[in-house]
């Protein structure tokens, strides 16, 4: 029996979910809070329900290039306008 088969058999294996090949995206559920430091703004994501928590510290620009990714553009598409509008080479 060839491991293919024994794969299609088994109740016990799970197999990883499937990706879907569309556009990046953030996260549905990402909660962004904007905070003033001493050196600057930035921004604290988290994406609440994960084992662990998903944090994130980012800046002005490493924010403005997340939402870039809206679900519609490709990586490229993104790394075109990161340059066009924040002058930013991606």
């Amino acid at each position: 029996m060839n491991l293919a088969r024994i794969l299609e058999t088994s109740t016990e294996v799970e197999l990883p979910p499937v990706l879907k090949k569309s556009p990046p995206r953030l996260h549905p559920n990402l909660v962004v809070r904007e905070h003033e430091e001493h050196d600057g703004k930035i921004y604290l994501a988290v994406i609440p329900g994960g084992k662990p928590p998903h944090f994130f510290r980012l800046n002005e620009v490493q924010w403005a290039v997340c939402q870039l990714f809206n679900g519609e553009r490709t990586p490229a598409e993104v790394s075109e306008a990161a340059a066009r509008q924040l002058g930013v080479r991606i």
